[in-house]
């Protein structure tokens, strides 16, 4: 949250319960006026390269098909420890917002649904879903945040199944 803040960005806080599945947010009839994320964090094992993959929370990805679109071949979830020596991170508390952290840059692709670049917002929960939080930007502070990650990314065409 302070890197957020020193960053100059604007985002409104949702408070609600602590969400840990796509399911617990759907039972919380929360506002529907933003899009909700999904973020896996992966590994291509043969080319030890890692990826955080950000989708839109509805969204179902098949691992060996998503794999077959990048054109790799050894791709799978990474495990806890890389999870949380590379983002800071625990398992099931993956954010875009763990980009921030400096010992990611350099060591992960990122990899965006092409529905990030169209939604009017964008919500993520501040690195944790324990604390009943969404940060919630809109469009133009979304690519401010990525711009200042000086990451490059793909933004893919990729086929999701909608839960």
């Amino acid at each position: 949250m302070k890197k957020i803040e020193e960053l100059n960005l604007k985002f409104v806080t949702l408070e609600h319960p602590p969400i840990h599945t796509v399911e617990d947010e759907k039972k919380l009839n929360l506002p529907k006026d933003f899009m909700s994320t999904k973020n896996l964090f992966l590994i291509d094992k043969k080319l030890n390269k890692y990826f955080l993959v950000c989708m839109e929370g509805v969204k179902r990805m098949n691992i060996k098909s998503f794999q077959k679109s990048l054109g790799l071949k050894k791709l799978s979830f990474a495990k806890e420890e890389d999870l949380y020596d590379i983002l800071g991170a625990k398992v099931g508390h993956v954010s875009i917002l763990h980009l921030l952290n400096p010992n990611a840059f350099d060591k992960v692709d990122l990899i965006l649904d092409k529905d990030f670049l169209t939604a009017d917002k964008i919500g993520f929960h501040p690195n944790t879903n324990d604390n009943g939080k969404t940060l919630i930007f809109e469009n133009g502070q979304f690519k401010k945040l990525i711009e200042h990650l000086k990451l490059e990314y793909n933004v893919i065409e990729y086929d999701f199944k909608t839960l």
